[in-house]
């Protein structure tokens, strides 16, 4: 088998892992901590994906200095709790070794601070299957776009974006892909809607799991 892409980049949150439940409860719990009213589940779910400043400033209105604040005892929460509740994708190890050893380079590019995104790539055994993790330095997450680390990748292989693809699973995992002049496909089994990804990126491919995912990315 070939690879169809030379250089494979994959989302974590919700693309490689099923990490909403550790995510979630973490939110909640800093909501609470806070006296900040927990909002209903479908804004808690878009709290999956985008930097974590950006969801309490701007989903939830909080002012700079409060969100500073949530996004410091989020992550003290996620690091002792958090990051346990989470499970990788059915077929995932599997992918990945097919992809490495048919000669694709594989990225994960996460707005996940680098810190913590590392740390799930080894407890969760994915840091032996991928040559590069990009994520935001925690002084750099405001200012970190997922397009900004989508070129990182790229560049790190001396490669051209038309030569790589974007796995996600939101509409900021496929913009991200559409500024960086990658090509995109929505995994359909995380927590952006197809609509919401098509909206970002109009000749977007989608699968529902890794099987197929797998068709796509591999040829004889």
């Amino acid at each position: 088998m070939k690879p169809v892409y030379p250089i494979v980049l994959f989302d974590l949150d919700g693309t490689l892992t099923e990490s909403g439940p550790g995510i979630l409860s973490c939110v909640k719990e800093t909501m609470q901590r806070l006296g900040v009213p927990e909002p209903p589940p479908e804004i808690l779910r878009t709290f999956i994906g985008p930097p974590l400043f950006q969801s309490f400033s701007q989903t939830c209105g909080l002012p700079d200095d409060v969100s500073d604040r949530a996004v410091k005892l989020y992550r003290s929460l996620y690091e002792t709790d958090g990051l346990y509740k989470n499970s990788v994708y059915p077929h995932t190890f599997e992918l990945l070794s097919a992809l490495r050893g048919a000669g694709a380079k594989l990225c994960i590019a996460t707005s996940k601070p680098l810190p913590q995104a590392n740390r799930v790539a080894e407890i969760f055994k994915l840091a032996p299957l991928v040559d590069f993790v990009a994520g935001p330095a925690g002084s750099e997450e405001r200012a970190s776009s997922k397009a900004e680390l989508i070129t990182s990748c790229v560049e790190r292989f001396s490669a051209k974006p038309q030569n790589a693809v974007m796995i996600g699973d939101t509409k900021f995992d496929a913009e991200g892909a559409r500024l960086a002049g990658t090509d995109f496909i929505g995994m359909l089994h995380g927590y952006g809607t197809r609509e919401e990804m098509q909206e970002q990126f109009s000749g977007a491919r989608f699968a529902a799991d890794f099987i197929e995912l797998e068709r796509l990315l591999l040829t004889n």
